[in-house]
């Protein structure tokens, strides 16, 4: 799997288990090299809802968006050691 070798990893969380899970994707899907431009996508099957990042091991959300659509871009302008590990995100409603 390429984003194993970029040493990010994109995995799925939804804290509601009712909920349907958010898709994550990571875009370049493979990085080759330090500094690179990565961004990590978060969409959801609603519109009014506010996605989170998170990083496994840390215990706030890196980010959070309130998108206009059905989903978040969340960039990381240039990717470093510090962003190496593994992310998922969540949603909840904006009501």
């Amino acid at each position: 799997n390429p984003a194993h070798r970029a040493g990010i990893l994109a995995c799925l969380l939804c804290a509601d288990p009712s909920l349907p899970r958010p898709s994550i994707s990571l875009s370049p899907t493979w990085v080759t090299a330090p500094g690179a431009d990565v961004t990590i996508w978060c969409q959801g099957p609603r519109r009014d809802v506010r996605f989170f990042l998170h990083k496994a091991g840390d215990l706030n959300p890196q980010q959070h968006m309130d998108p206009a659509g059905d989903g978040a871009e969340f960039r990381i302008p240039t990717v470093g050691r510090q962003h190496g590990g593994s992310y998922s995100c969540s949603y909840r409603p904006r009501s």
